[in-house]
């Protein structure tokens, strides 16, 4: 008798087999940049990482309740987990709130650099901007472009002149096309197109070019330095979003931390 409700205890719920096909299937929508071109970024395995602690808590904290050994931690990583959904939706609906801004026609184009490949060309987030800026340019034929973007170790390359050939080869005058090319990440892009926006008299108000998931935490950066952001992010293939959201999760989070 007693086997049989030891047996009975260790038998796992409807909502633990739920929850453990769920999470599976978000490691595996994680995973989907790694199938469809053998990528991996830091997004991908921070998304790895939430599904395997989740999996994990979904599994141990239920028989640590049952057995009253570690109730107690048992209900405080309960808790923590929820909180760490809940903030995880919070976030995302932040990323959503970026996108279908309309700028005025006197905004500046703004557009990120990202990745350079080995051979030159832009990576496959770094043409998305490219093209996204290109189709804005052409439907506001008096806006101006700012390329940003310095040259990282790995790359053969500034990320503002990629930009900046893509665009001209794509039929955008030169002449409307200013290259910021000393800056290594969001923060100092936008410094750094402040300065420029005020050098040449352009005004404040921006069109933020950038991967969908980024433009939020790229518009909130832009407005500590004065200028007037509206998104306009770049059209990805569904396969690629898990990377770009992984890593957003983790960068929105440390932004917040640094910027209460």
């Amino acid at each position: 008798m007693r086997e049989k409700k030891m047996r009975e205890k260790r038998r796992p719920n409807v909502w633990q087999i739920i929850g453990t096909a769920l999470l599976a299937g978000g490691f595996f929508w994680f995973s989907l940049p790694f199938f469809v071109q053998g990528f991996v970024g830091i997004g991908m395995v921070f998304g790895w990482g939430i599904c395997l602690v989740l999996t994990a808590a979904l599994w141990a904290f239920p028989a640590m309740i049952r057995a009253r050994r570690g109730r107690g931690a048992a209900m405080a990583g309960s808790i923590l987990c929820l909180l760490g959904v809940m903030w995880m939706g919070i976030l995302t609906g932040l990323m959503l709130s970026a996108a279908g801004q309309t700028p005025p026609d006197s905004a500046t184009v703004l557009v990120l650099g990202c990745k350079v490949n080995g051979d030159g060309s832009p990576s496959y987030s770094l043409q998305k901007r490219i093209d996204r800026a290109y189709a804005y340019l052409i439907g506001h034929p008096q806006a101006v472009v700012i390329a940003t973007g310095g040259q990282g170790e790995n790359e053969p390359a500034r990320e503002c002149d990629v930009i900046r050939q893509g665009l001209i080869e794509k039929g955008i005058s030169p002449d409307r096309i200013l290259t910021e090319g000393d800056s290594r990440d969001t923060e100092q892009n936008m410094e750094n197109c402040a300065r420029l926006l005020e050098e040449y008299s352009l005004g404040n108000e921006v069109a933020v070019v950038t991967d969908n998931t980024h433009a939020y935490r790229a518009c909130r950066i832009a407005e500590k330095y004065g200028l007037v952001p509206y998104a306009q992010p770049a059209a990805f293939d569904n396969w690629f979003l898990p990377a770009g959201y992984g890593r957003e999760l983790l960068s929105l989070t440390l932004f917040f931390l640094e910027n209460p």
